[in-house]
């Protein structure tokens, strides 16, 4: 219906929508400086016009214009740009990771350097050479030993350096892991409070904006992947599920079971099985240490040392929501359970701040091994060079070897006990 009643409704209306969209406006520019917002903006179209054509209205030349509305409010974000974001996120806090530990260890090993082990290998050596000139002679033997006891400090210091080192990561992994969770917990509290706004007709914009805030967050951690359901809602899980059953860290669907991650705080033989292929696996329920209560302990069989050592690199295990490490299945493995070593599920993914640290344990182990190698190489190689056989290794107790020589063996091969 026209008139001037009509008019100033249009006008009203109009009046509406251009003080919502300030209102709009006004909340972008408060939130300029706000970490994860995301700006946003008024959709306007117009309202129901007059001159519909019914039984009892005639078809007119044009249907009357009533005026606009607020159909939504929306937030300016492009999904893509936000999954090329995560991807590269989680590559690059992989890398960050392994550049803070292994800057670490380069300041370690200090070569080449006055005053690195690659020096005092020399110093060694031309040691023994004054002293093969002066056998006799004590100032010699004393520079003898003054240097054997230098370089096996030199690698003794090392190898702890780098145990201190691997000790950090771990710490680092148990931290991760429990970020990780609770990180999981507020991502699902905020998917049911979404999926209820919207599911009521609202758009939750700012409730969006703090997950896609603890999404990036948990990007760094690992590589994820994120389906989108109705209602806004999201799942979440791994990019790599390592074949398990149940990979959803986050559901939108009530009912459904989600996963979550345990600390590994120790992998140790099981001196009762003299096979050697039984392992005591103890882990922490959610990685949560600060209580005996979240202690858990299962036996491992047909577990071989390389699969002990990855293990003990990882440290991750898949579990359900209570921390209780699951198979592959999602059946929880009860306390003091005996299972195949097929059965047990650990979480490694290829990207992400966990896998810089995963990946640094096994650059440490190769550092220590090559030092020990370095060790029992000097110690056998100048052992059989003085007395004269060709395998030292196996004599370094006979009585014919001088005491200096002896002293120097015990400097050198303690760092490798």
């Amino acid at each position: 219906m026209s008139g001037l009643f009509s008019t100033f409704n249009v006008a009203k209306r109009g009046i509406n929508v251009q003080q919502k969209a300030i209102d709009v406006t006004s909340h972008n520019i408060s939130n300029a400086n706000t970490v994860g917002y995301s700006r946003q903006r008024a959709r306007i179209e117009t309202t129901r016009p007059f001159g519909m054509p019914t039984l009892n209205n005639a078809a007119e030349p044009g249907q009357l214009g009533t005026g606009a509305q607020i159909a939504a409010i929306e937030r300016i974000r492009d999904s893509f740009l936000d999954y090329q974001i995560r991807t590269e996120t989680s590559t690059m806090s992989k890398y960050n990771t392994r550049d803070k530990f292994l800057s670490e260890i380069e300041s370690i090993i200090n070569e080449p350097s006055d005053t690195g082990i690659s020096t005092l290998i020399g110093k060694f050596f031309d040691s023994w050479q004054q002293l093969s000139k002066q056998p006799q002679g004590s100032n010699a033997r004393t520079v003898v030993a003054q240097q054997s006891a230098a370089l096996a400090d030199a690698l003794n210091h090392a190898a702890k350096q780098l145990n201190k080192l691997q000790t950090n990561a771990q710490d680092l992994i148990r931290n991760n892991v429990t970020d990780i969770n609770s990180l999981l917990d507020q991502l699902d509290n905020l998917n049911r409070e979404i999926i209820g706004v919207k599911s009521a007709g609202n758009m939750p914009n700012d409730l969006m904006d703090r997950r896609d805030l603890l999404l990036d967050e948990l990007s760094t951690k690992f590589n994820i992947n994120i389906d989108k359901k109705a209602y806004e809602g999201i799942n979440i899980k791994p990019a790599d599920d390592n074949g398990m059953k149940v990979p959803n860290l986050v559901s939108a669907d009530r009912n459904e079971d989600v996963s979550r991650f345990s600390y590994i705080s120790s992998v140790e033989k099981d001196i009762e099985d003299p096979s050697g292929t039984t392992y005591k696996i103890t882990y922490y329920k959610l990685g949560k240490m600060n209580s005996e209560s979240n202690k858990q302990t299962i036996t491992v069989k047909g577990m071989d040392e390389l699969n002990a050592k990855k293990l003990t690199e990882t440290r991750v295990l898949w579990s359900n929501s209570e921390g209780k490490a699951v198979r592959a299945d999602g059946s929880a493995i009860e306390d003091g359970a005996v299972i195949n070593i097929m059965e047990l599920k650990s979480f490694v993914p290829y990207a992400g701040e966990l896998k810089g640290n995963m990946s640094i344990h096994e650059d440490i182990n190769d550092y220590k091994d090559q030092l020990n190698k370095l060790a029992k190489a000097i110690a056998f190689s100048v052992n059989a060079v003085h007395s004269g056989l060709s395998d030292a290794k196996s004599n370094t107790n006979k009585d014919y070897l001088p005491f200096l020589l002896m002293e120097m063996l015990h400097y050198i091969v303690k760092i490798t006990k």
